[in-house]
């Protein structure tokens, strides 16, 4: 009578260890998949805020006059940007270098070095074209692709 008692509460036992391993499992993928799921949403959230605040810039152009594409930066350290006038004879240029997007404004007449500018984040790279009243900008933030185009009237 004993040796089936030990059986059984050795039995038991098994069951509730394996309940227990098997509760931390699943709660152990829990914390994973929400993890993954949060660095995505802070990927999105920093991509879809660089096409964003690019676009609020480009709209608020139309208000005070213009947008081209201008050449910044002086010998070898030059690169294409997109300057915005923002008022008489003063424009904020925006650009790419070393890694990151940048935001300057300045007076017309002004040159500057590329490492003036304000920081506005992190990208892998920036390309944009100007063409039919519409600028196409494209951002490639951690790997990820966003493209957008922003009309000019």
């Amino acid at each position: 009578m004993k040796k089936n008692h030990s059986i059984s509460l050795i039995f038991t036992m098994s069951l509730i260890l394996l309940f227990t391993v098997l509760s931390a499992l699943v709660l152990y993928m829990g914390v994973e998949s929400y993890n993954r799921i949060m660095d995505r949403r802070s990927d999105n959230i920093s991509s879809i805020s660089t096409i964003a605040y690019i676009g609020n810039k480009l709209n608020q152009a139309y208000i005070s006059g213009g947008v081209y594409e201008d050449t910044v930066g002086s010998g070898v350290f030059e690169t294409s940007a997109i300057r915005i006038k923002v008022d008489e004879g003063v424009s904020t240029v925006i650009y790419y270098y070393n890694g990151y997007l940048y935001e300057y404004t300045l007076l017309d007449e002004w040159t500057f070095t590329l490492d003036l500018g304000e920081r506005i984040c992190k990208v892998d790279s920036f390309d944009f074209d100007i063409y039919d009243n519409y600028v196409y900008y494209t951002v490639v933030i951690d790997g990820n692709t966003h493209s957008m185009k922003t009309a000019l009237r």
